[in-house]
């Protein structure tokens, strides 16, 4: 009979300490999820697949931890690419005159503004750009395009509907391609 009461004891003191555990672990995960949903929301998918993969860890059970790890992991290169293209918005270009320049000359003009912008705002936004036109499509385009305090994301695109190109962001260049053939 001793042994069976002193059994019990441990078992539900075991069960209890089990219990206590759990719920501390799944507070921190519970804040561990807010803060993945705050720096998803900010733009920072790996850090918030990272605060995600803490949570699901301490909790398994907490489903929606997982399903957004699962979520933002599935789209993580998706994401990571709409976020580069966002930082093309909070570039702002000052002046763009470009009166019949050919490509090449009109992406030296933007470097020197996005160098300006670098410099002034103390940052280091991208500024190399990659032409790829092994046609020499090209050159035969003349641009001419006249904008004032506008992000960078609308010069370039003005610019690939006046060439038929377009652009993709990669991580130290912005790639610009034609889309014909």
């Amino acid at each position: 009979m001793k042994k069976k009461i002193i059994t019990t004891l441990i078992l539900t003191c075991s069960v209890f300490s089990l219990s206590a555990e759990n719920t501390a672990n799944d507070k921190k995960a519970i804040k561990l999820y807010k803060e993945a949903i705050t720096f998803e929301k900010n733009g920072d998918v790996l850090s918030a697949i990272e605060k995600l993969k803490s949570a699901t860890a301490l909790s398994p059970n907490f489903t929606q931890a997982k399903n957004l790890h699962i979520k933002l992991h599935r789209n993580k290169s998706k994401l990571l690419y709409a976020q580069k293209v966002s930082k093309l918005n909070k570039v702002m270009i000052k002046e763009v005159d470009f009166d019949d320049d050919s490509l090449e000359t009109a992406l030296e003009k933007l470097k020197l503004q996005i160098q300006d912008y670098n410099e002034v705002n103390k940052t280091s936004s991208n500024s190399n750009f990659v032409v790829l036109d092994k046609n020499k499509e090209f050159q035969k385009y003349k641009l001419r395009l006249n904008l004032r305090n506008v992000p960078l994301k609308v010069v370039l695109d003005n610019m690939m509907s006046l060439i038929q190109g377009s652009y993709k962001v990669e991580k130290y260049a912005i790639k610009i391609s034609s889309n014909r053939g």
